[in-house]
């Protein structure tokens, strides 16, 4: 796949034609309805929404912390739509998608190899949004190569999950990073 060409309109994902959509700042893939006029789930029943390296996520919720307790339903809940959906994300997050959304350390990921498999991902919840019953789960995929010695970089995906529906709706690749000085 060339992700370049994400930033220009449309691609195929899976053999079916998406619209790729440039919102501010924010790169995002989704299947267009069966009439083609606007963007609904993409192939793997979820959107796929791939976010430059440090920019915000999409969003729209109000988002409160997630307890304990509650962490650990989420996860039960959350962890067998992730067995459905993983292989499908794990097609679009490639080496060639790191390199595309990395914004500092291009040349340092000229010689990414790629993430490795995500079946065994720990997904953990970060908060919910109580109105909409959703909740938003972080995973680090792995750490990436950087441009300085007191920069940590990471591929993380982020998964948006319908507690009502027990449905993940969303799904986002991004890059994090943090400075350690």
């Amino acid at each position: 796949m060339r992700y370049r060409s994400l930033l220009v309109g449309t691609m195929v994902l899976a053999g079916t034609a998406t619209t790729a959509l440039l919102l501010p700042r924010v790169i995002w893939a989704a299947k267009a309805d069966a009439k083609g006029e606007k963007p609904g789930p993409g192939p793997l029943g979820c959107a796929i929404c791939f976010v430059p390296e440090m920019v915000g996520l999409p969003d729209g919720y109000r988002w409160q912390s997630v307890n304990g307790d509650r962490k650990s339903a989420l996860a039960a809940g959350f962890d067998p739509q992730w067995a459905k959906i993983h292989p499908a994300v794990e097609r679009y997050c490639t080496a060639e998608l790191a390199v595309a959304l990395s914004r500092w350390a291009r040349p340092q990921m000229q010689t990414y190899k790629g993430p490795p498999a995500l079946k065994g991902l720990k997904f953990k919840a970060l908060s919910i949004d109580k109105e909409k019953n959703v909740a938003l789960l972080e995973a680090t995929v792995e750490r990436l190569p950087s441009h300085h010695r007191i920069v940590v970089r990471w591929l993380k995906l982020y998964a948006y999950y319908d507690v009502g529906s027990k449905t993940i709706p969303q799904v986002t690749i991004t890059i994090r990073g943090q400075v350690y000085e």
